[in-house]
């Protein structure tokens, strides 16, 4: 650009004029550049984030299914015994079952 045709033109306030707008358009890039990298580094922490949560989830879900079988497994053994114990008290207290 020829600064001098410019102010000429519009005078010494449209060039100081153009100089402080090209300032904050710079600036305004600067910035927008700024905010994209700091976008670009949350994203990044986000993913890594989401990782280590989808693998505890995964971790806690295979807890429960195990929880799951071994409780199953114990309610079996426990009603079993608890028909066993109830066959030996009828005959404790007289009572006599047909089934033995």
């Amino acid at each position: 650009m020829d600064w001098v045709k410019i102010c000429q033109e519009f005078g010494l306030v449209g060039g100081s004029l153009l100089l402080i707008l090209a300032a904050i358009m710079t600036m305004c890039g600067f910035g927008f550049k700024w905010i994209l990298e700091q976008f670009k580094v949350e994203l990044e922490g986000n993913r890594k984030e989401r990782v280590e949560y989808l693998s505890i989830l995964h971790k806690m879900g295979a807890s429960i299914d195990d929880h799951n079988v071994r409780s199953k497994d114990f309610c079996i053994s426990q009603t079993s015994e608890h028909k066993e114990m109830a066959i030996i008290l009828g005959r404790i207290n007289g009572y006599r079952s047909d089934a033995h």
